[in-house]
């Protein structure tokens, strides 16, 4: 089997362009079905113990009606009761961000319910600590704290929080984006796709002791824009 390889983020024309010029790709087609959902790739996939076996990938909350259900953290003086935090995607991998929304819940009982379209997914991360992921272009991260998250998202759930470090050290790595566009490459990736990579648990414990010797940074920001900013340069 052959072809070319375009990246996601490639336009129609791109994509054109290449198949005119770009270097053609050899694969071994019997070695497809070893692959994670036996998924066609341009490279070679590693086949040992996959992400997946230490973190859940979970989908975010479709609000049904985003334009009516969020705003933004500076449009109130305070937090008003009936509002939660809202976690969306962030442009580039930071420890914190994608934290300037805010999604009318009311304890549950708001309009959300009521809402074509709307899905509650993602509850069961809530509260818990994980890597939100946005999952467009190149799969940008950030640390999760446990709050609400929208569908441009997914959170990376460990299985056992003591491995969140050295999973944050692998997503937020240049390997993860790879990683995972080896076996999907469509603009949007499926949650479910983003623990189907290969995962060596001991190497990302090593660079994470390196790297964080205190444990991982508290959360923090100083962008205005973010809840998390406490007014300080």
């Amino acid at each position: 089997m052959t072809g070319v390889e375009a990246d996601a983020g490639d336009t129609p024309a791109d994509k054109a362009r290449l198949l005119r010029e770009g270097p053609l790709l050899t694969i071994e087609q019997a070695a497809q079905p070893g692959n994670p959902d036996a998924r066609i790739a341009l490279e070679s996939i590693s086949h040992g113990r996959l992400l997946g076996s230490c973190a859940a990938a979970v989908h975010g909350l479709t609000t049904g009606d985003l334009a009516r259900m969020r705003r933004t953290i500076w449009e109130f003086s305070r937090v008003p009761a009936a509002w939660i935090r809202f976690q969306t995607t962030v442009s580039e991998t930071l420890h914190y961000g994608g934290r300037d929304g805010l999604l009318y819940w009311n304890d549950g009982a708001g309009p959300i319910t009521e809402l074509p379209g709307a899905r509650m997914d993602g509850r069961h991360a809530w509260g818990h600590r994980g890597v939100v992921v946005s999952q467009m272009r190149q799969l940008p991260c950030t640390l999760y704290t446990g709050e609400a998250f929208d569908n441009n998202t997914a959170v990376i759930l460990p299985h056992d929080p003591a491995d969140l470090p050295a999973i944050w050290a692998y997503c937020s790595s240049p390997e993860y984006a790879r990683d995972v566009r080896r076996i999907d490459r469509k603009m949007s990736v499926t949650s479910a796709t983003l623990v189907k990579v290969p995962f060596d648990l001991e190497r990302w414990q090593r660079v994470a002791a390196e790297r964080y010797p205190d444990g991982l940074p508290e959360p923090h920001s100083n962008d205005p824009t973010q809840w998390l900013f406490e007014g300080h340069p």
